[in-house]
């Protein structure tokens, strides 16, 4: 196991199926299997629902709960709500349902580290684990044996699942644009905006590790209002000039410091 102290695992979390549920728990316990590092597991929704797996991992990783009432999850304003607890230089933002061998993590760690001010742990490529792989990484908490050969490509070149960020440099450029909800085009928008203000940006050669889960009908993909809205903001901030986007980010309440 390695320890990581100068880093902060954010994860938000909302359960809309037993499958997600059921990769968060082989998510947790690959992370905390490999590393000694604080985790913040973010939940929103209706009422807490985490409760029921939360002993098992009583005295390694802190929950938080965020009420809301939409279909609609709100994944940024979490991620931000979790980032203002951490207090370490770095950040690990990650999802629920992706994971990446351990030395991934700990190359994309050393070079954020080292300066980097976001380092995605992978160099784009998604690939897909469906049953029985999944089964095995729950009871090997080990990728070993995982390739395009048994895992199929799920996209060729994608900027969400896994992030390491310097906290400073992710307050100052914003934190993440709550004025995007759901998934679609959040991390890219994040990825652009960070680009546009200067910041150093680098991945890690390797793919993405995907677990499969069922999806909420209607509410994701291309075609979905929400991914419009998501499309629309992405291009909207693309437009921007460095100084217009200095001079937006500064009014983004969101992104003030903790006190």
């Amino acid at each position: 196991m390695t320890v990581l102290p100068d880093v902060t695992v954010l994860i938000p979390a909302r359960f809309d199926s037993t499958g997600r549920v059921r990769n968060l728990k082989v998510v947790l316990r690959y992370l905390l299997h490999h590393f000694r590092v604080r985790v913040l597991l973010g939940e929103e929704g209706e009422r807490p629902r985490a409760g029921d797996f939360l002993p098992e991992f009583q005295g390694r990783l802190e929950h938080v709960f965020l009420e809301a009432r939409s279909e609609h999850f709100h994944k940024t304003r979490c991620l931000n709500a979790l980032a203002r607890m951490a207090r370490t230089d770095l950040v690990l933002t990650h999802d629920t349902d992706v994971l990446l061998p351990p030395g991934k993590y700990l190359a994309a760690r050393d070079l954020a580290a080292r300066g980097c001010h976001v380092v995605l742990p992978f160099g784009g490529r998604c690939l897909n684990v469906e049953e029985p792989e999944i089964a095995h990484i729950h009871a090997t908490l080990s990728l070993d044996g995982l390739s395009e050969e048994n895992c199929p490509l799920r996209h060729p070149d994608v900027y969400g699942g896994a992030a390491f960020l310097r906290r400073e440099a992710y307050f100052e450029a914003g934190l993440e644009n709550e004025r995007m909800y759901g998934w679609g085009c959040e991390d890219d928008e994040r990825v652009r905006r960070l680009s546009i203000l200067g910041c150093r940006i680098a991945r890690i050669p390797g793919p993405i590790f995907h677990l499969a889960h069922p999806r909420p009908p209607g509410l994701i993909g291309p075609e979905s209002p929400r991914h419009q809205a998501n499309l629309a903001e992405l291009r909207r901030i693309e437009a921007l000039t460095p100084e217009q986007l200095r001079a937006e980010v500064a009014g983004w309440e969101w992104a003030k410091p903790p006190a």
